[in-house]
């Protein structure tokens, strides 16, 4: 007999409340609310039957309609979405026959108001109790663990999530609306859009101003006398001086100590090719380091985005829509997280696999441990890893789509990286030096390594490019006094580079650094900046647009705040503060509204002073 549904478990996803079905008996009904079912009304029309007076208190006069009313704690107007209210009905249908309610949509901020959201508009009866359960992996195991802790709704959290919608709704909508009525529709301003904006354009700017120098190097092949064994070797001293490299050189194109390097143009290079063509090198020193790298912390939601847009060359959209579908699976725990620890049975797993794949040997002395560097109370507390019995991603080649296996393995190798030994290396540099009949004495290099001891990189590859170019160079074994003869030279020529332009993963990397956003932002940031005009993605970079010159243009002269990139991360570390109930989200809105004194103007005064300017009232 099949026993009645009495219990409702209400998540955000189809495939995540599918997922969960698996580990529930029939006496639990598990639904989607697909999602956040509303959010501040964005025009006086969404109130509804709201008295005219009650929608005007909604509204801030040269600001507009807000959503929010600044004059009574900063109260949001909260409307369900058009599409969410057939949701919503069939909610409250299956609500009323259950006897129970668990809310149990993801673990972060956005989750919590969800939950609250839902709450709120369900209504449930006094006499059914409302039980919140998280977890980090869909699992039967922590869905049961779950089910035996559930806790409340955690008030601070979701108050952090209301005080961050309702400060991207007063300081954005005005903004954009005057930059629109500025530059042209569609244009955004947001809070955190615009520093970025900024960040990309100063980027440009730079590039623009950049001037190119060339210089010429020489390069050649080099061979041990007695030896067949041939190796690269690189000019590095004419004259007593070393020989121009592009770190010597400017952003103007010029020299920055003319008197310290020696820069070789075309003639002079054709002329010490000639003169050292065939000519015999002394070993003068022999460098010998022995080096490691140890691998890095299992991944949290911003370094996941960048290897993955350097690895797999997936934009941050894609990367998290694939580890949003391996989580709701059960593939994966968590994608929204900035903590890189390992809870105490995944470490013990991840550590039997690591043995039983690579070896004793290849095994950490002890349990690898790592640190947040973030404070934020906003993600969940563990890093993203394979969830339950860790998979090996070769069973599942054939089981996921070909985004989603990319991110599964690159997740699965460095989480069972960041429990093996460091990489050991030997890294060696040679010093030659030779006499031409017309530059005196000359100096070449050769760098090699060899690696000793592979460690972690059997499961992860992190090798850079210098460590890469060097690990060619096979070097053969030499001592000072020993020689070696010039086999091929070759002239090169070579220009300096402007800084490159900022790429998805590259400038997550920089948000990341300056504390702009937060892990589950940093892909809505960037698609808000492309879908808005500011800057357009081609060939994996991130180029501006005219718009998004104007836009910086605009906000540096009368809103200089809204692109101050330590303005915007203290903004992020108040938001964290409430997240932990340490400050009131009331009290911080008002001071940066309303402001404090003639000093610290709120963004009213502000903005009315810029319209007066702008417009010329």
């Amino acid at each position: 007999m099949t026993t009645k549904a009495n219990k409702l478990v209400i998540v955000e996803s189809p495939t995540k409340a599918q997922t969960i079905r698996k580990f529930l008996d029939s006496s639990f009904a598990v639904e989607a609310s697909v999602g956040h079912i509303r959010d501040l009304a964005g025009k006086k029309s969404e109130l509804g039957a709201m008295e005219s007076g009650e929608k005007n208190k909604y509204s801030d006069g040269s600001l507009g309609f807000l959503g929010v009313d600044v004059n009574n704690d900063f109260t949001p107007a909260l409307v369900v979405y058009d599409n969410k209210k057939a949701t919503l009905r069939d909610l409250k249908r299956k609500l009323r026959e259950a006897d129970e309610l668990y809310l149990a949509t993801d673990e972060d901020r956005e989750g919590e108001a969800i939950a609250q959201d839902l709450l709120d508009e369900l209504k449930p009866k006094k006499s059914v109790p409302v039980k919140r359960l998280v977890f980090h992996e869909i699992t039967e195991d922590a869905i049961n663990e779950a089910l035996a802790n559930p806790r409340d709704i955690d008030t601070d959290l979701v108050a952090a999530q209301r005080a961050r919608r309702v400060l991207d709704r007063i300081y954005g909508y005005p903004t954009s609306l005057l930059a629109q009525r500025r530059i042209r529709l569609g244009v955004s301003a947001g809070r955190v859009q615009s520093p970025t904006t900024k960040i990309i354009v100063d980027r440009e700017i730079e590039r623009m101003q950049f001037t190119s120098a060339e210089f010429y190097g020489i390069e050649g092949i080099a061979e041990k006398e007695d030896t067949p064994q041939t190796f690269k070797i690189r000019l590095t001293e004419v004259m007593d001086r070393p020989v121009a490299v592009s770190k010597d050189f400017n952003a103007k194109g010029e020299l920055e100590d003319e008197l310290r390097v020696t820069r070789i143009d075309r003639q002079t290079g054709i002329l010490l090719k000639e003169d050292l063509a065939a000519s015999r090198l002394e070993v003068q020193d022999k460098q010998e380091k022995q080096g490691s790298s140890r691998a890095r912390p299992p991944f949290i939601t911003s370094t996941l985005q960048q290897e993955s847009g350097r690895k797999l060359q997936l934009s941050s959209r894609r990367t998290m829509d694939a580890a949003q579908r391996l989580f709701q699976n059960g593939y994966i725990t968590y994608m929204r997280t900035d903590s890189p620890s390992l809870a105490g049975d995944a470490m013990t797993r991840t550590r039997e696999i690591v043995e039983s794949i690579y070896g004793t040997d290849q095994l950490s002395g002890k349990p690898q441990t790592y640190g947040a560097k973030s404070t934020s109370a906003q993600e969940a507390h563990e890093a993203i890893r394979p969830a339950g019995n860790f998979i090996p991603p070769a069973e599942l080649r054939s089981t996921l789509s070909r985004d989603d296996f990319a991110v599964y393995e690159l997740i699965w190798r460095r989480t069972l990286a960041s429990q093996m030994n460091p990489q050991i290396y030997l890294d060696t540099r040679l010093l030659f030096s030779g006499l031409t009949n017309n530059f005196g004495l000359v100096k070449f290099a050769a760098s090699g390594r060899v690696v000793l001891d592979a460690g972690y990189t059997l499961a992860y590859q992190e090798t850079s490019a210098e460590a890469a170019d060097q690990s060619e160079n096979q070097l053969p074994q030499m001592s000072v006094g020993d020689f070696v003869t010039i086999r091929e030279l070759s002239l090169d020529l070579h220009s300096t580079n402007p800084p490159r332009r900022w790429t998805e993963a590259s400038i997550i990397e920089k948000l990341e650094k300056e504390g702009i956003g937060r892990p589950s932002t940093y892909t809505s940031i960037l698609e808000a900046i492309q879908r808005r005009g500011n800057c357009i993605r081609r060939n994996n970079t991130l180029i501006p647009t005219f718009t998004g010159f104007a836009v910086v243009k605009m906000l540096e002269k009368h809103f200089p705040q809204l692109v101050d990139l330590t303005f915007s991360a203290n903004m992020e570390k108040s938001l964290d503060s409430i997240a932990t109930g340490t400050s009131s989200a009331s009290d911080w809105l008002s001071q940066l509204y309303f402001g404090q004194n003639e000093q610290n103007m709120g963004f009213r005064s502000v903005y009315e002073s810029a319209v007066e300017k702008i417009e010329g009232r």
